[in-house]
């Protein structure tokens, strides 16, 4: 379980060989495919399950952008992802009856690098304050996260 509360978070994701060669791929606008597998990968997405806003997070004023990046670039060459993450993005998607959130990586996967690096680094940076005090106190729990191959094709 994730807890965002302060100013920035990162987290780094491992990757598989076969599936960083496929998104490469997908960064560099081609389709790809893992090893016994028919299917062609055209996109990935970033998500995020269990997502749920604490009881000061539900004072909102703030929000995070989400980065993604390289592990020997997560900060000089991040790219931010086009969404972000707040408690009304939370609240959306609890009225559609779920508690995950859904990022498409699109060109943002071409901050990982040409290389297949073996991770991935998912940054959140707060944008704005939370409440009276703005500080570090718990804003929202996230359950779980993983990328997901898509056959589809999602910008």
């Amino acid at each position: 379980m994730l807890t965002l509360g302060g100013a920035q978070h990162d987290v780094t994701l491992a990757i598989d060989p076969a599936q960083a060669q496929v998104l490469r791929r997908i960064a560099q606008g081609q389709p790809g495919s893992l090893p016994g597998d028919p299917a062609s990968y055209r996109s990935a997405t970033l998500v995020l399950e269990d997502v749920s806003v604490t009881a000061a997070g539900a004072r909102g004023g703030y929000f995070y952008r989400i980065y993604l990046a390289s592990p020997a670039a997560a900060s000089a060459g991040a790219q931010q992802l086009p969404e972000s993450l707040g408690p009304f993005e939370i609240a959306a998607a609890r009225q559609r009856g779920t508690a995950s959130l859904r990022y498409a990586l699109g060109t943002s996967l071409a901050a990982w690098g040409a290389q297949a690096a073996p991770a991935l680094v998912v940054s959140f940076r707060r944008a704005g304050g939370a409440g009276a005090s703005g500080g570090d106190e718990p804003l929202i729990r996230i359950g779980s996260m993983r990328l997901e191959l898509s056959t589809e094709q999602f910008n």
